[in-house]
């Protein structure tokens, strides 16, 4: 059945070394804070309990997550396995953990159907609380009733009015102490010195890389989920080759530490931030930064 959603798009290679931080794959099972969320957006597109999602029904509110329809596409023939035409209440939460792996930076494949995704899926019109979006291991979604709440408006299934009046209150309950800001893209002196200094002491056998081993303990520092941990290699080994140059451990780390202040992972079809590009660019010599970064720490331990 013709969704009007268009011709799916290749899959690219993974090159991410998902082996040293173990498989991402999971049992095919909905996790509680997933099905609690799903559920809720089951009874907005199947309001009156009849077990299954149409075609016209089912395309209609995948359109407004606001992915292209290439991906949207492949998301519904993955989730819609049989080609039926419609989707059943299970292969609707399938359709729907597609949708969060895809707006988290992945193509949609079929390995993904298994694998739970490190963020629930947003719809912007439904105007969900940010707090539900936040990694995997956060709390659940607040319910009331049925139906999720901010400032005990209920958000699935409300009026116009009420709707407008919970994003409102969504926004204000979730600024952020400090914003995060594009200029913040681009690495500051100190932290380029301070990523010079880390990669020597990361290449630990000075071959003038970083292994994907070598890596693997910095990565989990971050406390980042694994998917995450996955794009940010994926946008630095540029040329998938499974190990970082200086320039390529540069643009991961200073990915990672952006999303820990607040950044949102771009997505591989975004790709990086110009201020980030600008900046690698122009990268000094790796010995250049190291002496400055030493240099610095002399002066502070001299006074």
């Amino acid at each position: 059945m013709s969704l009007g959603f268009g011709t799916p798009p290749a899959t690219p290679p993974n090159a991410y070394p998902t082996q040293l931080l173990g498989s991402m794959a999971g049992t095919g099972q909905f996790s509680q804070q997933e099905r609690e969320y799903y559920e809720q957006l089951y009874a907005h597109v199947d309001p009156q309990g009849m077990g299954s999602v149409d075609g016209v029904t089912g395309a209609n509110f995948l359109l407004s997550c606001g992915l292209q329809q290439d991906s949207l596409h492949r998301i519904w023939e993955l989730a819609d396995s049989a080609g039926q035409g419609f989707l059943s209440k299970e292969q609707f939460f399938t359709a729907l953990r597609l949708v969060a792996w895809v707006q988290s930076g992945r193509e949609p494949r079929p390995d993904l159907v298994h694998a739970e995704p490190p963020m629930l899926p947003d719809f912007p019109n439904l105007q969900r609380n940010p707090a539900m979006v936040s990694p995997l291991g956060s709390r659940a979604p607040s319910l009331t009733g049925n139906s999720p709440s901010i400032g005990g408006d209920p958000i699935i299934g409300a009026h116009e009015d009420q709707i407008q009046r919970a994003a409102g209150s969504a926004r204000r309950a979730s600024s952020p102490a400090r914003t995060f800001t594009e200029d913040r893209w681009a690495p500051s002196q100190r932290e380029k010195r301070k990523y010079a200094s880390l990669f020597k002491r990361t290449d630990w056998d000075n071959d003038g890389f970083v292994q994907g081993g070598e890596a693997l303990d910095l990565l989990r520092r971050s406390q980042l989920d694994n998917a995450l941990l996955e794009v940010a290699w994926e946008h630095a080994d540029a040329n998938h080759d499974g190990k970082l140059s200086y320039h390529e451990f540069v643009c991961l780390v200073h990915l990672v530490t952006c999303v820990t202040r607040g950044a949102q992972m771009p997505t591989l079809q975004q790709g990086l931030p110009s201020q980030l590009l600008n900046s690698l660019a122009n990268l000094e010599p790796l010995e250049v930064l190291a002496a400055e970064r030493e240099a610095s720490r002399s002066r502070s331990r001299s006074r």
